[in-house]
């Protein structure tokens, strides 16, 4: 429940470094860190150091980069979703097509049901294409 504190006397730590102690420990005692360190947290604070460490000029230069790419991921990201959504679109555009389609012949169907039973009735070919809207050919086939 109550924090326990610790006072590390860094300066007493001898310069050998063998375990991940020891590499924390040679950093917070002289900010250096082994090239080919692999320690966890200490590869995040190389890069941070490194940055801290650049003159104005450097750090300048250095987000102009970090900004360039990020722009083109962002740009990547962008045509990315755009070919998404325009392959979704046309998606849709073929469905309400295909949906379409099929409303017509269901229609048409329905129309030559009305044709054949009003030619039952002994209706005229020309009434029966007045109501129904089908061509006289249409009607004389059925």
């Amino acid at each position: 429940m109550f924090p326990k504190y610790y006072i590390i006397r860094v300066k007493a730590f001898k310069n050998v470094v063998k375990t991940a102690l020891d590499e924390w420990m040679s950093f917070l005692k002289d900010n250096s860190i082994k090239d080919n360190t692999t320690v966890p947290g200490l590869v995040e604070a190389k890069k941070k150091l490194l940055y801290d460490q650049m003159s104005e000029k450097e750090k300048r230069s250095y987000l102009n980069h970090i900004e360039s790419v990020f722009g083109e991921e962002d740009a990547t990201t962008y045509a990315r979703a755009e070919g998404k959504v325009e392959g979704k679109l046309e998606g849709i555009a073929e469905g309400l097509e295909k949906g379409r389609n099929e409303e017509r012949a269901k229609v048409y169907q329905e129309k030559l049901e009305m044709a054949k039973k009003m030619k039952a009735m002994n209706m005229t070919i020309e009434q029966i294409s007045i109501v129904t809207g089908l061509s006289i050919d249409e009607i004389k086939k059925i």
